[in-house]
């Protein structure tokens, strides 16, 4: 990829086009590939006001791979986040409660391991919009 970059070595351009791809990945389920892409991403500059959806993301990958606990911390993380988002207030209380869920739902799977508490897998769970 061809992108202008900062003296501080970042790139707006650069770190949308990493975003853009590890969506792709995502859907191809190629999560691996993806959090390396929204590292990156993060890495080269990618906004502040949008950096939630990605960290979402991250942690939607870390899921996927059975990698649960990071991405209760990653939940958590966009969470945060969330706080330097544009978007209007009532937007983001859904997203709040969205992200909130979630997270929850990553706790309740390890209670599932555990043997309590219902078959679905993580990733079902994170897709369906009441887990």
């Amino acid at each position: 990829m061809v992108a202008p970059f900062e003296e501080s070595g970042q790139s707006r351009s650069f770190s949308l086009a990493l975003a853009n791809r590890s969506l792709a990945l995502l859907k191809l389920g190629e999560h691996g590939l993806a959090i390396g892409d929204i590292d990156l991403s993060v890495n080269a500059g990618y906004p502040e006001e949008n950096r939630y959806k990605l960290i979402e993301r991250k942690a939607k990958c870390l899921a996927n791979i059975g990698r649960n606990k990071e991405a209760q911390v990653s939940f958590g993380e966009a969470l945060k986040l969330l706080e330097y988002s544009t978007c209007k207030e009532a937007d983001k209380l859904k997203i709040k409660q969205n992200l909130e869920n979630q997270k929850q739902n990553m706790s309740n799977t390890a209670v599932n391991k555990s043997g309590k508490g219902s078959n679905k897998s993580v990733a079902q769970k994170l897709k369906s919009p009441n887990p």
